[in-house]
């Protein structure tokens, strides 16, 4: 009866190692860092693609003025704004969010001084003119900008 051979052991400190759970714990840790480092710029908007679903991270603080946050981004749905994605944009008056937007996170618009309302595209099932920015109080009008 023939024995199954060992899978090679490293020696290191006293500790055995077995370098093809190593090599696969590494592996899922690189996978894992990638896709959280992987942010990428839209115009004042940071964003990172994951599952198919875009989702804003943040807002540059230099920003001013309308921020109109883009339907999709790469052909993909822009679904969820990130907590504290519009955190302290102090310059901002004006925030258009998309029909797709189906969460915005904790405290996005908090601290946004300037900041007079939030649009919503109409055709939104999330969220409508009813609803509010549980921290700035601002009302979530229910209407979109002009595409011209």
């Amino acid at each position: 009866m023939a024995t199954a051979k060992a899978a090679p052991h490293f020696n290191v400190l006293g500790v055995k190692i077995d370098p093809m759970k190593h090599f696969l714990i590494f592996a899922l840790t690189l996978h894992l860092f990638l896709q959280i480092a992987e942010c990428n710029q839209y115009g004042q908007l940071s964003y990172s693609i994951s599952n198919n679903r875009v989702t804003i991270l943040d807002c540059s603080s230099d920003a001013e003025g309308t921020i109109v946050v883009p339907e999709e981004i790469e052909g993909v749905d822009v679904t969820e704004i990130e907590d504290y994605a519009f955190f302290d944009c102090t310059k901002i008056t004006q925030v258009a969010l998309p029909q797709a937007i189906t969460n915005i996170g904790e405290g996005c618009f908090s601290h946004c001084t300037s900041l007079e309302s939030i649009t919503v595209d109409s055709g939104n099932t999330v969220y409508s003119s009813e609803s509010r920015d549980e921290l700035s109080g601002i009302r979530i009008k229910s209407s979109w900008p002009s595409k011209s």
